[in-house]
């Protein structure tokens, strides 16, 4: 069944090509996963991602169009076609309908290594809540929006807000999300500052049950990139995680990555040691 929706897919996309306005990208990853505590404590991991994406103008100057993803890992989330998203852009800004991001996840400090160990995970436990259909973004010069809603009856009143200022090298960014039905709501703000070859953030989460931080730390040199990232909570038996992640630009699309931490999640001596270390793929 796979290797005929992979193959349908090809066919529908090549047929596109002749119009000019149907694009295929993507993305791939490969490589080797460690958990201390995990029960097979080394594993390969691989992921692919491919983007079919269609689009247009209109005679007044609009810009639509549709994308999907075509998605398949080697640990079974997120398999299939999957993201389904139809937009129209304007002078008022983008609205897309389907299967959208929460417009209040704006923020936060970096993912580390190739396939993210989780170092960021404590920090930013509970940033985002609800569930949504509708996404709204523009931009005001430095300013970024986002907002976002559902419009179904089992989501009713779940909305999520981001709003960024960058300019100079620094940022400031400011997110509130909620589940309606659940009562939950999910608010932080990261501050960020490039410095040279160095680049920092800061950030604080307000979740339902926790109140959270994180910071992280970036020093660039050529084609590498060095990556500190340290996060906690207030939740019982939480304590702090951090690691170390590297990049290196392959050039042509290709990057080497990986990371090793420490990371602690919410129970009781369940403190483990996570490492990973792979190719990243862009085509």
């Amino acid at each position: 069944m796979k290797k005929l929706l992979i193959a349908s897919t090809a066919l529908v996309a090549s047929a596109g090509f002749a119009a000019a306005d149907v694009a295929v990208t993507g993305g791939a990853s490969m490589g080797v996963k460690y958990n201390s505590t995990a029960a097979d404590t080394l594993t390969m991991h691989e992921e692919i991602d491919f983007n079919i994406v269609g689009s247009g103008t209109t005679d007044g100057g609009l810009t639509f169009g549709a994308s999907l993803d075509v998605d398949q890992s080697s640990t079974g989330g997120g398999s299939g076609v999957s993201d389904s998203e139809v937009y129209i852009s304007g002078a008022f800004g983008t609205l897309t309908v389907g299967d959208v991001s929460n417009g209040g996840d704006i923020g936060g400090v970096a993912d580390l290594g190739f396939d993210d160990i989780g170092v960021d995970d404590a920090g930013e436990n509970g940033k985002n809540q609800g569930t949504f259909d509708v996404l709204y973004k523009n931009t005001f010069g430095d300013i970024t929006v986002t907002a976002s809603v559902s419009s179904t009856a089992a989501n009713s009143g779940d909305y999520g807000i981001g709003v960024e200022y960058a300019s100079g090298g620094y940022s400031v960014a400011v997110g509130t999300s909620r589940d309606n039905s659940a009562g939950a709501t999910g608010s932080h703000i990261t501050l960020g500052g490039t410095f040279g070859d160095i680049a920092a953030k800061a950030t604080y989460t307000q979740g339902p049950a926790t109140t959270g931080y994180g910071v992280e730390l970036g020093y660039t040199m050529g084609a590498t990139a060095l990556t500190f990232v340290y996060s906690d909570n207030d939740a019982a038996n939480q304590e702090a995680s951090y690691g170390v992640g590297f990049a290196y630009d392959l050039g042509g699309g290709a990057s080497l990555k990986g990371a090793v931490g420490s990371i602690d999640g919410a129970g009781a001596a369940d403190r483990a040691t996570v490492a990973d270390l792979g190719v990243t793929m862009t085509f």
